[in-house]
């Protein structure tokens, strides 16, 4: 996914956890972020509440099991609140790659800069290990189109 928070417009991500929309049993997604420019306060650098990863998943974004609603996705249950005292930005200079384990909460504020702030993100998930991708997750994988096996382990 590419990020991109254009000069003094470029919008916020609200505070979330990765698990909750790419829920695997046990929890195993990893999140990449590369900053693809500097990262500051001012341009919406990405915030995370440290320890979190040890809180568990408080909110999981999956298929409605009502056949027929007209809203096709659903929270199951409200939005947590987490104090902003709470948060600790990440200034990171281009080039850094963070890792971000599916339960850290996270987020980024808007760009009031005038410097833009791009980022690219990609999530691997387990795929061995009894590990199990939620039926119910938003994103599933397609017989013509799978999820790509970036590791194999040879025995």
């Amino acid at each position: 996914m590419y990020i991109y928070k254009n000069p003094g417009i470029g919008g916020e991500v609200i505070s979330h956890q990765d698990s909750w929309f790419l829920h695997t049993e046990p929890n195993s997604v990893i999140g990449f972020w590369f900053a693809l420019e500097d990262c500051t306060i001012q341009n919406g650098c990405l915030q995370v509440i440290k320890g979190s990863h040890k809180s568990g998943i408080h909110r999981h974004y999956k298929r409605n099991p009502e056949k027929g609603a007209n809203q096709l996705l659903v929270y199951d249950r409200p939005a947590p609140i987490y104090p902003e005292s709470s948060y600790t930005p990440l200034l990171v200079d281009k080039g850094t790659c963070i890792l971000i384990h599916g339960n850290v909460v996270h987020k980024s504020e808007q760009n009031h800069s005038q410097k833009s702030r791009h980022a690219y993100t990609f999530h691997v998930i387990e795929t061995e290990n009894n590990v199990q991708y939620s039926e119910d997750n938003w994103l599933q994988p397609q017989k013509n189109n799978p999820f790509p096996i970036l590791f194999e382990r040879k025995n």
